[in-house]
């Protein structure tokens, strides 16, 4: 997408997660981990991928680290480069 010229912020983060079904047959998630995803991707004010520190990343892969504070919660994670 970043090459086609659109922006984006993706946020990934570990833990556990409710997932329900729909009264339409769908199914949907809620918990911390997707809360703090979600919030990381919209509030950070800057685009690219956010992943928790908690997550293991492939051997040399390059991040920097940033942090935001929502809600008065500081948050910390890593920005993939």
């Amino acid at each position: 997408l970043h090459k086609s010229g659109f922006g984006f912020s993706c946020g990934v983060w570990f833990g556990d997660a409710f997932v329900f079904d729909l009264e339409n047959g769908d199914r949907d998630c809620t918990g911390l981990p997707i809360n703090l995803a979600s919030k990381l991707a919209e509030d950070f004010g800057q685009e690219g991928t956010f992943v928790s520190s908690d997550i293991k990343l492939e051997e040399g892969t390059e991040v920097e680290e940033v942090s935001v504070t929502i809600s008065g919660v500081e948050i910390t994670a890593n920005k993939l480069i």
